[in-house]
This record gives structure tokens, C-alpha cells and sequence, in this order.
């Protein structure tokens, strides 16, 4: 099968169009899938289960399954709280699957509107973090056969129970749906999704659990190949090589094998700005398409407001040009309709959806670049490289992934910082370029929202700002030198801003 030549992949979450007050019909699926049409993305990727599936699967354990309506027992392990919004999504569900088959009814949908129909498949999902063994979030196989799940490892949050893959029963209890998707729905593309949630071993035995994972895609690959359908097999793993060879997923041999037609790379929660795109790239080879994914959050600087991706072109336009600049293929959005859960909600920049398809178009663009930092699940996603205390007559290094700017654009870097510094006292380089010290200090954004890290002490924070000559900033791989002369201080987060300065801000 040839290199898959999609740039914009939409991954759709399993909850959000059951989530609305009205009863969901057929033509609310329609209406999602026109959405994402009519925004420009070449992929749907329609999510089909959590632990069990939101439409109406012949193999495995539907939402709805057990429910009796004034039936509170199927709640145990469900805190009270949370169970008026269950019976609503679990009311959703049944309603819809008595009237269509969701999934074939978006699929059919994505041929009428001509973008590419996908499956998203959630490998080990946990959500219903806080809730105990028997929560009907838990599917009965989990839940009957505790002794295939992973051992308790508390760093890996709610999903540190998760099933464990190194059994072949749990495999096949995957197979099973991977085979339903593959023989009865008409889709182009499928995604193995690893990432949510990224626990399928325990930590050790490295070189085993990979040859085991090996194994289980190959499985995947010749049902595929053995079907009447032409379907890429596009897996989303961990945000670099190794954090993804140290879970079980070992992309160098699925490149030299052809296990795969492309690889989505994605932190768990956060959006990464330096995903080392150009060392997948040697690993799998360039016959494989590679993606950037995102997250509907921009990043989450410690102590500072979060900064939301989806509701920022500026910032939406630097995560894929970064990564073009880097060698990707294109973009998978995740997770970017969640500004519509909001108070108030808000819409996403759909419209901003199609120029990320043009790396060209893009370059000429204004655009914001960040640096990653704050949320991080240990194990899956890159260490964030803010916040970072820097000493009296100090410096630190930062790396950030960028593209150069055109011919007469303004491109200013800003660093955003808790300390007393005065511009003299902030020194900065890029690569071989010395920039000097900063041309002035704003005001920047106070504190935070407390749903992140509540831990966090708000900041009151400064911006240090670096008007850049033309030429300094490059393609791929920027290395960025800060120094603090006379005075210490904390940075929080870096910026590039491209075509002027940008109106957003953390």
C-alpha cells in the first residue's frame, strides 16, 4: 500500500455527541461529520468504545448493556455525583443504537460529504479515574478477570490497574473488535490508539513485551491484508522512540517491517511542541506517513492559565508548521472539541482546520510557537523543559522546534518568567546567533485556573521580550540560550511569535 497522503487527521472523541441535553438522532451523526467535512480535514476518526462500545457492536460489550431504567445497583463504585450525567449518556446511546448503527451511519456519511471514513479504537481505555473495580465504566471481562490486569504502579494515575497485553487472552479480547471493524465497516484508515491510555505491561521485561506487541500488530497487519478493503493502519504511540519502546511499542521494527502505513506520535494529556519527529523518522523510514498529534490544549506552563490550542489559529498554525519543518506528514487533532464543554462554551477554530494542510502557506502565516511544559504523565510524555530556575550570572538551554519566517516578517521571542529581572538582566541566544539582552519586560498573564495543578502557587508573572533579526530562527531544531545576569529568576515558558505578535497568551 502506498505512503497514505493525508495531512489532517480528526480524532473524535466516544462521548461528546451523546453528551448534548437533546435526544441524539441519525442526524446528529450526520451533523458531526459535516463539521469535520466542512472544515477542511481529509480523515473522521470516529472513536468506537471506552472499555465497552457506544454503538451497537455484534463482539463486545455495549454502554447500555444491564441498564434498567430506576436500576440504581448498576451504579456501585460510581460516585453520586457523577450518575445522573451516566444515565443520560447511557440513555443516548441505547436511543441512537435503536434507530442506526452509529459507526456505519458516520461512515456512510463521510463518503457522502468525500473525507476519508475512520475507526479509532481506544487499546486499554480507563477512563473513570476515582471510581472502584466495579463501576460499570469497567467492562465484565475487565471486571471478572482481574488476573490479567498490570500491577498497581501509582505513577501511572487511574490507569495504573489497566489489562495486560502479556496475556494472550487480553489480545485476543482486542482482536475480537479489531475484526469487527475490519470485516463489517467501510473505512479507509484505523488507528490502534496506545496513548489513551498508554499502560498495556508491567515496567519490566522490555525486549519480551515488545516482541509480544510485535507479534499482536503482525496479527492486525495480515487481517488487513487479508480483507477486501484497503485500510491504512495509522497506531498512535507515545511522544518519542523510547518512551514508546519502554511501553511495549518497539516502531522500529514495525517501520522495517511494513506492520504499518503511518504512526501518530502524541503526549498523553499536553500538547508537545518537540516531539523528535526526525528520529521516528529514521526509525520507521520514509515510506511511513508520521504525525504530529496534538491536544486541544496548547500547553499548561506551571502556575500560569492554560493556553488552548483549539481556540488559537496562531497557535494551531506553529504546532504544524514546527512539525513540517521537522518532517512530518501532517497533523492529528485530539481532543479538539473540548472548548464546547466550556462555561460558556466556545467554539473551536474550525475554520483554521484547512490551512494546516499547506506547509507553505503556513511559513507566510502568523503563527505562535511554545515550548513544552507543566501536565505530564510520567512515562508517555516528554519532560517538560519549564519551569526551570535559573541562578545569579546563570544560563540554561532550550530547545523549540520551529520554521523560518519569510522575508519581512516580525518574528519576536518571549520569555515568561517569575523574578525581578530588568531587561539588562535577561541575556538570550539563539544557535549561533546572539541576540543580546531583552528589549523590554512586560506584564504577563497572573495565575491559574487550579484545575491542572492546584498544587501550583499562582505566579505573577513577566514577559522578556526578544525582537529576532531575519534569519536567526530555522527550520526544525532550535536551540534557544538564556542567561540571568545580576539576579536569578524561574521561567515558566518561552514563545515564538511569527508575523507580529500574538494576541494570545497563557
Amino acid at each position: 500500500m502506498p505512503k497514505p497522503p493525508y495531512r489532517i487527521i480528526y480524532n473524535y472523541d466516544s462521548g461528546p455527541i451523546f453528551f448534548q441535553k437533546e435526544p441524539v438522532t441519525p442526524e446528529h451523526v450526520d451533523r458531526m461529520v459535516d463539521d469535520v467535512a466542512d472544515a477542511g480535514a481529509d480523515v473522521l476518526l470516529v472513536c468506537a468504545n471506552d472499555q465497552t462500545t457506544c454503538f451497537p457492536s455484534r463482539t463486545w460489550q455495549r454502554f447500555w448493556d444491564g441498564f434498567e431504567e430506576g436500576d440504581m445497583s448498576f451504579f456501585v463504585d460510581v460516585p453520586e455525583s457523577r450518575i445522573e450525567n451516566r444515565i443520560h449518556w447511557i440513555r443516548q446511546t441505547k436511543r441512537l443504537s435503536a434507530e442506526c448503527d452509529y459507526l456505519e451511519r458516520a461512515m456512510t456519511r463521510c463518503r457522502q460529504r468525500g473525507i476519508i471514513p475512520g475507526i479509532t479504537m481506544r487499546m486499554n481505555d480507563m477512563h473513570g479515574g476515582g471510581e472502584g473495580p466495579k463501576s460499570h465504566m469497567r467492562s465484565r471481562f475487565y471486571q471478572d478477570h482481574p488476573e490479567y490486569h498490570t500491577r498497581c504502579i501509582e505513577p501511572r494515575g487511574y490507569a495504573r490497574e489497566a489489562l495486560d497485553y502479556a496475556h494472550p487472552e487480553v489480545r485476543e479480547h482486542a482482536m475480537t473488535l479489531i475484526r469487527e471493524f475490519v470485516e463489517h465497516y467501510d473505512h479507509e484508515v484505523l488507528e490502534l490508539d496506545f496513548t489513551r491510555f498508554a499502560f498495556y505491561f508491567d515496567r519490566d521485561d522490555v525486549d519480551d513485551h515488545c516482541g509480544i506487541m510485535n507479534g499482536f500488530m503482525r496479527e492486525v497487519r495480515a487481517l488487513i491484508d487479508a480483507g477486501n478493503r484497503r485500510i491504512a493502519l495509522i497506531p498512535r504511540v507515545a511522544s518519542n522512540p523510547g518512551a514508546a519502546r519502554q511501553l511495549g511499542f518497539d516502531v522500529e521494527a514495525w517501520g522495517r517491517e511494513r506492520l504499518v502505513d503511518g504512526l501518530t506520535v502524541s503526549q498523553f494529556i499536553n500538547s508537545g511542541w518537540e516531539m523528535p519527529i526526525d528520529h521516528f523518522r529514521s526509525l520507521v523510514g520514509s515510506d511511513v506517513a508520521l504525525y504530529a498529534g496534538s491536544m486541544a490544549s496548547g500547553c499548561h506552563w506551571d502556575g500560569l492559565p492554560p493556553d488552548s490550542l483549539a481556540l488559537s489559529p496562531e497557535l494551531m498554525r506553529g504546532f504544524a508548521s514546527g512539525y513540517y519543518g521537522l518532517g512530518a506528514d501532517g497533523v492529528n487533532l485530539f481532543n479538539f472539541f473540548t472548548p464546547l464543554n466550556m462555561k460558556p462554551p466556545r467554539e473551536p477554530c474550525y475554520a483554521t482546520i484547512a490551512e494546516l494542510r499547506d506547509p507553505d502557506r503556513l511559513r507566510r502565516s502568523v503563527r505562535r510557537h511554545l515550548i513544552t511544559g507543566g501536565a505530564e504523565l510520567v512515562e508517555t510524555d516528554l519532560p517538560g523543559q519549564v519551569p526551570d530556575d535559573i541562578g545569579k550570572d546563570k544560563s540554561r538551554s532550550f530547545e523549540m522546534v520551529l520554521t523560518a519566517e519569510p522575508e519581512g516578517a516580525e518574528v519576536t521571542a518571549r520569555v515568561f518568567f517569575d523574578g525581578a529581572n530588568e531587561p539588562e538582566d535577561l541575556w538570550l541566544r539563539i544557535g549561533m546567533h546572539s541576540i543580546g539582552h531583552a528589549h523590554e519586560i512586560q506584564k504577563g498573564p497572573d495565575g491559574h485556573d487550579g484545575k491542572v495543578r492546584p498544587e501550583s502557587k499562582p505566579r505573577r508573572s513577566r514577559i522578556a521580550v526578544f525582537p529576532l533579526p531575519h534569519g536567526v530562527i530555522q527550520d526544525g531544531r532550535n536551540e534557544f540560550v538564556l542567561r540571568s545576569e545580576n539576579v536569578g529568576t524561574t521561567v515558566l515558558g518561552i514563545d515564538v511569535c511569527v508575523g507580529g505578535e500574538s494576541r494570545t497568551a497563557p
